[in-house]
């Protein structure tokens, strides 16, 4: 009897600490979901921003020249419609 108890009384204390266990990694994985979510969340802003930093950059340099061919054209009859 005694040692039916003490077996009894072992499993219930591992089959508690499983659970300890279990409860405690399924946090640690959430945790680290969510911070794998933060570090992706910033990358993607980070190249969202660079992007359209760059595309400003070469709009500015791409305007005048493109302006400059658009205006002869149109001065000196080079085109093709009105």
């Amino acid at each position: 009897m005694f040692w039916r108890n003490l077996l009894t009384r072992v499993s219930k204390w591992f089959d508690s600490a499983k659970k300890m266990v279990k409860k405690s990694l399924s946090s640690a994985y959430a945790k680290i979901r969510a911070f794998v979510a933060a570090i992706i969340a910033k990358l993607l802003y980070f190249f969202v921003s660079a992007f359209l930093k760059l595309r400003g950059y070469v709009a500015t340099i791409i305007a005048p020249v493109h302006n400059f061919f658009v205006t002869s054209c149109i001065a000196h009859n080079y085109c093709s419609h009105p």
